[in-house]
């Protein structure tokens, strides 16, 4: 297991500054693969919406300054299929 760490610092300002983004991504701009196309299986479903804004500004002019961020991810990923075991599987017996 791993992790992502991100630390950005800005410089306090005396003008209030922000923004917003937005990143999606859809399996509809995503290409089938190429044995899901050999034996007809449709693609799986796939949707990640991140979005977030921040804002920035003085408290105190040219002294404390604030700067807050805020972000939101919303996801939907099909389940995959799973294969069950015969009885004859269950018991080693492959032929």
């Amino acid at each position: 297991m791993g992790a992502i760490v991100n630390i950005t610092t800005k410089s306090g300002t005396n003008q209030f500054h922000g923004g917003a983004f937005y990143f999606g991504r859809n399996d509809a701009l995503n290409a089938t693969d190429y044995f899901n196309n050999l034996n007809k299986i449709k693609k799986d479903k796939l949707r990640r919406n991140d979005f977030g804004y921040d804002i920035g500004g003085p408290i105190k002019k040219d002294k404390l300054f604030f700067f807050f961020s805020e972000e939101w991810n919303a996801n939907f990923v099909a389940l995959p299929c799973a294969n069950v075991p015969t009885v004859g599987g269950k018991g080693r017996r492959f032929f």
